[in-house]
């Protein structure tokens, strides 16, 4: 994909997320006939998996680019790959929830995706250290909270 039109689906993706998750948080959508798939449990663990492996496989693309560095390898050849699972990540949050949870159910996807946004600063930025910190800021809150609501859907349901 060329790198213009990646950077603009990108940001129109995340946009269009965040209004949607509000959009059906404010309506209670989550309780309409045709979003009824999101209740059943056997769903919720299959794309929740998704979602986590999704995750996941950013820190391990993230952590690793220590290692290329150390080793004197370069990190662009990884970057397209990071960028391509941050596509994928707004959509496997829509298909997982279709609204914002309460507390930290809130919290984690909207860190998520404003990691993504601030993700998308980065690339785009003529100053792309300022973004940096948020960027790693948010993704870690977003790993905090995934691993929490992880712990909690396996060892509390």
């Amino acid at each position: 994909m060329n790198g213009v039109h990646y950077l603009k689906a990108l940001r129109l993706l995340i946009w269009a997320t965040l209004v949607l998750m509000a959009f059906a948080t404010v309506f209670d959508l989550r309780d309409s006939d045709w979003m009824s798939i999101q209740s059943e449990e056997r769903f919720r663990w299959i794309s929740g998996f998704a979602l986590w492996a999704l995750i996941l496989f950013q820190w391990c693309l993230s952590l690793g680019r220590l290692v290329y560095r150390a080793k004197g390898s370069k990190w662009d050849d990884w970057v397209e790959i990071h960028q391509n699972v941050a596509m994928a990540l707004p959509l496997a949050l829509l298909i997982h929830s279709i609204q914002f949870g309460y507390g930290m159910l809130a919290i984690l996807p909207l860190a998520l995706l404003f990691a993504l946004l601030f993700g998308w600063y980065l690339t785009t930025s003529d100053s792309p250290r300022k973004w940096l910190t948020w960027h790693v800021l948010l993704s870690a809150i977003t790993l905090g909270c995934s691993v929490v609501h992880l712990w909690r859907v396996v060892f509390y349901s």
